[in-house]
């Protein structure tokens, strides 16, 4: 075990000597830079280098096949206005290669897409929006098995679909498209989607807010969509009385149930639902108390912060460890995200009455560790016994 964040720097900065050095990508080609475009620059810099993006509109980003740091300044821009490609994809990735992308904003064309990545994936928005509208979704996760998306504000047909995946959501909103009174302008059937769609995955919701797309009347009534489409899902909600679970309205009655499919949802009871009951018969609803975190990236010199949130009263410990593969822990339902033989207990104590506890951490000052990944977690022990694991909530040190 690693005791402090300042032993965990000083891993993350031997790591990084590790690396091949940062490459400078710069739309304008000003000094310094050696590539004017994400996608080339992604092609060819070796596995594991750092891209630091200066502003400016970029074609959409690929990445295939490799692990990659990419670190944007404010107001760089990617995505095609008249397309239909992904503004990002990450692809084809192999257990141990992290892909960690800051501040990229979309800019037009398809979603966000993670497709058959097998190692751990960070996607952090800063709270820009995705809105691909009709016939696409804004979020597509395929086959991957260790995704986290932060802070992006997601409307498609469907908001998300998370498919076959384990996938953790941050600081998000997610919005299902409506239908039409009379089909789509220039044709097609009437819309309505939900938030979430989720087949066969781990779907974890840390302080979202998820609405479905509201129904339509013609010759016939179409439903408003539930928040969540489950279909042998498992569904994980943390958060506040902030961060609903809305399912649309429908023409002349009342609002659609927040979750419907097959599967199990564990909501914490202060998150409000629509529908009575909530889930429909093929969900398995409970309502219990559990952790949550939320997490921010930091430059060097400046300050790592966490927010803890829990039961009153629970003894806590936060952790921050370095990336690794998901692990299960015997008597415990959720999975634990950093390496149990590289991390540091941050802080202990007992949930407070109200609100979170803040932990802020400096960052040596050192412009090396621009690059590292580190993932923050909770274990809180409850008064019955019990131990439950907050969202893991990775942090890049930018």
């Amino acid at each position: 075990m690693i005791r402090s964040l300042v032993c965990m720097c000083w891993l993350g900065a031997v790591l990084a000597a590790q690396q091949p050095q940062t490459y400078i990508v710069d739309a304008a080609n000003g000094p310094g830079a050696q590539f004017t475009d994400i996608t080339a620059a992604a092609a060819a810099v070796l596995d594991g280098s750092i891209l630091r993006v200066r502003p400016g509109w970029y074609a959409p980003v690929v990445v295939d096949g490799k692990g990659l740091t990419i670190l944007c300044d404010s107001g760089v821009i990617a995505g095609s206005p008249t397309g239909s490609t992904p503004f990002l994809l990450i692809r084809n990735t192999q257990p141990g290669q992290i892909v960690a992308v800051s501040g990229l904003v979309w800019g037009g064309g398809s979603g966000l897409h993670v497709l058959d990545a097998a190692g751990p994936v960070w996607i952090d928005g800063r709270g820009r929006p995705i809105s691909t509208g009709d016939f696409r979704p804004a979020c597509v996760i395929l086959r991957s098995r260790q995704v986290v998306v932060r802070a992006y504000w997601m409307s498609g047909e469907p908001g998300c679909v998370v498919e076959d995946s384990v996938a953790v959501f941050e600081s998000c909103q997610m919005n299902g498209v409506n239908g039409y009174p009379y089909g789509k302008p220039g044709g097609g059937v009437m819309g309505v989607a939900p938030g979430l769609d989720a087949l066969r995955s781990d779907v974890q919701l840390a302080h979202c807010s998820v609405f479905g797309g509201h129904g339509a009347q013609n010759l016939f009534i179409r439903p408003g969509a539930p928040a969540a489409q489950l279909e042998s899902s498992n569904l994980r909600v943390l958060g506040l009385s902030s961060h609903p679970l809305t399912g649309g309205n429908t023409p002349a009655s009342t609002p659609q149930q927040a979750i419907l499919g097959t599967g199990t949802a564990r909501v914490e009871p202060q998150i409000p639902m629509t529908g009575t009951p909530p889930a429909g018969p093929g969900i398995t609803l409970t309502r219990p108390t559990m952790p949550s975190l939320l997490s921010q990236d930091s430059a060097p010199g400046g300050m790592l912060v966490v927010q803890r949130y829990g039961a009153p009263g629970s003894v806590f410990v936060v952790a921050l460890g370095l990336p690794g593969p998901i692990a299960t822990l015997p008597g415990i339902v959720d999975p634990l995200w950093f390496d149990p033989l590289r991390y540091g207990i941050e802080s202990v104590g007992v949930g407070p009455a109200i609100g979170p506890v803040v932990i802020q951490r400096p960052v040596p000052n050192q412009p090396f560790l621009r690059g590292v990944n580190f993932v923050w977690q909770s274990a809180d022990l409850h008064a019955t016994g019990v131990v439950e694991l907050s969202n893991p909530s990775p942090t890049v040190i930018r």
